[in-house]
């Protein structure tokens, strides 16, 4: 009987010596990317009472533009969005509105412009006389964004064995194994521009910054 009892109290035991253990680490990582893809508007626009002559003073502005741009840029970043043609009314007091001329205007988009193409765009456009033009968008490109989070990610796993490596310490625990990876992204600021003194003057890189927060489950058994 106490022999029995004995040999149940040792099986609890060693069980007891085999059972895992579970400990948690957390750890961020964050990194600042260069915007390296830019998106710039251009709208012209142009008033005449005729339409014919309205048309053709519109296509004589565009066409220079479109040229150049063609010969600057690939056909895909070129982006030619509709044209929009409306009348232009004066509404004097106490009469019925009077048709007084019309307004055609044409916007174009520039796509995936590199930092040197959108410098150079700046610096230009005035010459084209354009009614408006200016940045519409910097990013950084996709894969860029991509890579950099795979170091991330391995930065903050770094981080997390670590921490599960001091704690194992502490806790006279051996066999640190990897049980469960949670990511999550913490979200990233806009890129930020220096301010831009004239339509003409020039930005110095613009930087884009993001983070990752890995949660780690490790398993362990006392040592």
């Amino acid at each position: 009987m106490i022999k029995n009892l004995w040999l149940l109290l040792l099986v609890t035991a060693l069980s007891a010596c085999m059972e895992k253990a579970a400990l948690q680490t957390q750890a961020s990582a964050q990194s600042e990317i260069q915007a390296n893809e830019y998106q710039v508007f251009i709208n012209f626009k142009q008033q005449d009472k005729d339409q014919e002559s309205l048309m053709l003073k519109l296509e004589e502005k565009t066409s220079k533009f479109v040229s150049w741009s063609q010969q600057q840029f690939t056909h895909e970043q070129l982006v030619g969005e509709d044209m929009r043609l409306q009348p232009v009314y004066e509404y004097p007091k106490h009469q019925a509105r009077q048709l007084v001329s019309y307004e055609v205007s044409q916007r174009f988009r520039l796509t995936n412009l590199t930092f040197e193409q959108y410098n150079m765009l700046m610096q230009q456009l005035a010459t084209f006389k354009a009614e408006s033009f200016g940045l519409q968008s910097v990013q950084a490109s996709q894969e860029a964004l991509n890579n950099s989070r795979v170091k991330m990610v391995e930065e903050a796993f770094v981080k997390n064995k670590a921490k599960a490596e001091h704690l194992a310490e502490l806790s006279n625990l051996c066999e640190l194994k990897v049980a469960d990876i949670k990511e999550y992204d913490q979200g990233g600021s806009q890129p930020r521009m220096m301010h831009l003194k004239s339509k003409a003057d020039s930005n110095a890189p613009s930087k884009q910054s993001q983070s990752v927060r890995l949660e780690v489950t490790w398993s362990a058994k006392p040592c």
